[in-house]
């Protein structure tokens, strides 16, 4: 009996996904000056894990190790809203928000908002990705 629950179990574990699968959300502005890219975990929470942000020439890593990284101060997704805001990496200011609506009717799904990168600029973005 035992023997044929570990078999149901190990059965169980190479069907199910794996807990560190990611997802990738990818944004732009109409005017291809922002740029973001960012991966999320595959959690019950919306978890950033990394990324990048690219606005006009200056490009910044998402939880990177360079003197310019973001890290994520704070991400939340419920409602068809997303939102992020990103800090330096020691979390002492508030570097950049973004602000996403999510609407789907049938197969056809948009995802658009807000780009701000604090003392540069607000941009319109559209994105794709879950």
């Amino acid at each position: 009996m035992v023997l044929r629950y570990a078999a149901l179990i190990l059965a169980f574990l190479a069907i199910a996904p794996a807990a560190h699968a990611t997802g990738t959300i990818t944004c732009a502005d109409q005017d291809d000056r922002v740029a973001l890219e960012l991966s999320i975990g595959s959690l019950p929470v919306l978890k950033v894990v990394g990324g990048s942000i690219a606005v006009d020439d200056r490009m910044i890593a998402i939880g990177g190790d360079d003197a310019d990284a973001f890290a994520v101060g704070q991400a939340f997704r419920a409602d068809g809203r997303l939102m992020v805001d990103f800090t330096d990496m020691n979390i002492e200011a508030v570097t950049a928000r973004l602000r996403l609506e999510e609407a789907g009717e049938d197969r056809d799904f948009v995802t658009a908002g807000t780009f701000q990168l604090v003392g540069t600029g607000a941009y319109a973005v559209t994105c794709v990705g879950p």
